[in-house]
């Protein structure tokens, strides 16, 4: 056995023919020499090699003849075994060859195009999530969502785990995460909800994965991100609700995620930030202020779409306003901002914003569009600074050709009077 399998393992070992030469000649060696052994052992012990039982009633290794041919052919196999491994290494080693001039001609022919194998790479359309993985995900969630301080413990748990496995992300989120970690419970249970409508969930995620193109991060931080995702719920939903079943599901749910991200990530040729100088701070309203900039160059994005914004005096603290404008050749963009009392960002944008300042603006998301039909009428309600994105929508059909019939209506608070007796 040690023959053989010696054998068949050369050819694979990648070894010089004249190393592999070598170790057959050693291979032949000891399998003969194991021959060798056996019959001086019964010799020995026998002293003769008959036909028949020894002194001591044993039978020997020719006590009938009927197995002699067994062991003929296993002194055959000793010797042809590493005969056959020599010739198939040597033919291997052949096929490398040619194959290696083929790889150059074609080399050569395509310039500088590259001719070796690619082993295919998983896509976000080989990745199976069927109706069952899809069940097992929304159930555990909602069970961990129900029970108490389970959303907030979920979060936590999940960025102890994240920055603990790796360190040096933390530098990408901000000091106050309790923000980040309402945006997080909001977009894994956005996704979960619609996960098994991919043509809804699937855009939304490769937007996202253009967007966090601005942090520079790489592919192995989403896998990160991805284990400890799954780390966390397995800690929370203990062991009654997380079944290999249910891990399975997760994971095959996170991988989809993930691929769709790191796919749009790269195939999206654009900047993955944007730099807007303030061209002009209008303060309409003590908790409103209408900001214009030029950006550095042009963004591609439609009529309805937001955008993360960064402000100098604010590092690290994305937040997300839509365009008041439609794209323009003079790559002016607008944005409405009512302060959040308690925040963070707009009271600064209110209050400290001045001509000048630049800001940083990632890559457009959202899917608030017009459509095209011109027979179907169109209603826009909307409140506050949520005109904005209707307000470029209407600039946008203004230079359009045709347009269907449209309804805007526009609601605002108003201090309650008490009614007279």
């Amino acid at each position: 056995m040690m023959v053989i399998a010696a054998a068949s393992v050369m050819p694979h070992t990648g070894l010089p023919a004249k190393t592999a030469r070598s170790l057959g000649w050693i291979v032949v060696a000891d399998g003969w020499a194991n021959v060798l052994f056996y019959f001086a052992s019964n010799f020995t012990e026998n002293r003769s090699l008959s036909f028949g039982p020894n002194k001591h009633g044993k039978q020997n290794i020719f006590s009938t003849i009927g197995l002699l041919p067994a062991y003929v052919f296993g002194v055959l196999v000793t010797v042809a075994m590493p005969i056959i491994g020599w010739k198939a290494f040597e033919n291997h080693q052949t096929a490398n060859k040619i194959l290696e001039k083929i790889r150059d001609a074609t080399s050569a022919t395509n310039g500088s195009r590259d001719a070796r194998v690619q082993h295919p790479t998983k896509t976000k359309e080989t990745i199976i999530v069927d109706p069952l993985t899809t069940s097992l995900v929304k159930s555990s969630f909602k069970s961990i969502g129900a029970t108490p301080g389970g959303e907030n413990a979920f979060a936590q748990s999940f960025y102890a785990i994240l920055f603990a496995a790796r360190p040096e992300i933390r530098q990408y989120f901000p000091a106050a995460m309790d923000t980040q970690r309402d945006r997080l419970m909001r977009a894994v249970g956005y996704v979960v909800e619609r996960l098994d409508s991919p043509e809804t969930v699937l855009p939304l995620l490769a937007q996202l994965g253009r967007d966090h193109r601005k942090y520079d991060i790489s592919d192995d931080h989403y896998e990160v991100v991805g284990e400890a995702l799954v780390t966390a719920l397995a800690g929370l939903a203990g062991p009654e609700l997380w079944t290999d079943e249910t891990e399975r599901a997760w994971r095959s749910a996170v991988e989809l995620i993930v691929t769709t991200m790191t796919e749009a990530a790269h195939g999206e040729p654009g900047p993955p930030t944007w730099v807007g100088t303030v061209l002009n701070h209008r303060r309409v309203l003590d908790d409103l202020a209408i900001v214009r900039l030029q950006l550095d160059q042009p963004m591609p994005y439609a009529p309805g779409q937001y955008v993360s914004v960064q402000i100098h005096s604010r590092p690290k603290m994305w937040r997300y306003f839509s365009f008041a404008t439609p794209p323009n050749s003079d790559r002016i963009v607008e944005f409405h901002v009512r302060r959040v009392s308690g925040g963070w960002v707009s009271p600064a944008i209110i209050g400290e914003t001045r001509v000048g300042d630049t800001w940083l603006l990632g890559a457009p998301l959202g899917g608030l569009g017009v459509s095209q039909n011109p027979e179907r009428s169109r209603l826009m309600v909307a409140e506050g600074t949520g005109i904005a994105p209707l307000r470029a929508q209407l600039l946008d059909m203004a230079r359009l050709g045709d347009n269907p019939r449209t309804h805007l209506f526009v609601g605002w608070y108003l201090p309650l009077r008490p009614l007279r007796s």
